[in-house]
């Protein structure tokens, strides 16, 4: 017996022309009539009680209700553990000049590198991992994805890490219901899952408060500095104006008393304009700007009077 090439119908072997289709080789193509190759591709799963072919989501026989339990799988939870504490971090000691340039950020440290290459690695094997067909590896997966799924990784910044567990416990659980939704066990696994979910949300509206309390707490810093900063230059401005008056006044009365030496001189009263020239002393703020300058003017005035007397004697 062979087969035709065109429509697959069964002929004797010595017919030349399909009986189905009426296909005719020619000369070229005689052997088209060969007995069929059969290939298999991957895995065939089947009912240990009575050889019924098995679907990828049955946990149990169709044809005879047998409840598959999966002794030996390829990637069982607790090769799933194994693959992932394979995945070492050891932080190592940094060179002087690693150490300096990710200090200055002239590159990344070589060691929180590492961690988020080791982290990507984790997350990985957990996101290739193939959930398992059984009510038991099911809810073991939930338990080992619940005790992996805490604030504790949230603190560490192993959000790469927590994703892929909550998103592979995601899967599992939909998994679960599509599967045994009606079985007794899926709500153990429910409630395992809907308090984790609880937790995962109280924790991210932790940190989501964590960050806007510190937010409130730098604005509130920054009012507090923007204040003093004001005060600081309130003071400032305050202080300047009130050194601006007094150097005003002391300047009104280095003036008015050159008035009145001016005015004793020009009365013949030398020894009075004398007593008043040793008092033309600035007193007032920035002394260094004005000092000088009227110590000049009085040493002029001493001076000239001292002239005027002896002229006069």
């Amino acid at each position: 017996m062979s087969y035709c090439i065109k429509c697959g119908a069964l002929n004797l072997d010595d017919i030349s022309i399909c009986c189905a289709c009426g296909y005719k080789p020619d000369a070229a193509t005689s052997i088209v009539m060969k007995k069929r190759e059969e290939v298999y591709d991957g895995v065939i799963h089947k009912c240990p009680r009575c050889g019924n072919i098995l679907k990828g989501f049955e946990i149990a026989c169709g044809c005879c209700g047998y409840e598959i339990r999966e002794e030996e799988i390829a990637q069982n939870v607790s090769e799933l553990s194994k693959k992932i504490n394979k995945i070492n971090y050891v932080p190592r000691e940094l060179s002087k000049f690693e150490t300096f340039s990710s200090a200055f950020g002239l590159q990344e440290n070589p060691n929180e590198l590492a961690r988020k290459r080791n982290l990507e690695s984790k997350a990985e094997v957990i996101t290739n991992y193939h959930i398992p067909n059984t009510k038991e590896g099911i809810l073991e997966f939930m338990i080992m994805a619940s005790a992996n799924i805490s604030k504790k990784t949230l603190d560490n910044n192993e959000n790469v890490v927590r994703d892929a567990w909550i998103s592979k416990m995601d899967q599992a659980y939909m998994k679960a219901q599509i599967s045994f939704g009606d079985d007794l066990l899926f709500d153990e696994i429910e409630r395992i899952y809907l308090a984790k979910k609880s937790e995962i949300m109280k924790d991210e509206d932790g940190i989501r408060k964590s960050k806007k309390e510190a937010l409130i707490i730098f604005g509130v810093l920054m009012c507090g500095i923007f204040f003093l900063i004001s005060v600081c230059a309130g003071f400032a401005i305050f202080d300047e104006i009130m050194n601006h008056r007094k150097i005003k006044v002391e300047l009104d009365r280095l003036e008015e008393l050159s008035k009145e030496i001016d005015d004793d001189i020009a009365d013949g009263e030398y020894s009075s304009a004398m007593r008043k020239a040793k008092r033309l002393r600035y007193a007032g703020p920035d002394k260094k700007d004005y000092e000088e300058e009227w110590d000049d003017i009085r040493e002029d005035y001493v001076e000239e009077i001292e002239k005027l007397i002896d002229n006069e004697s």
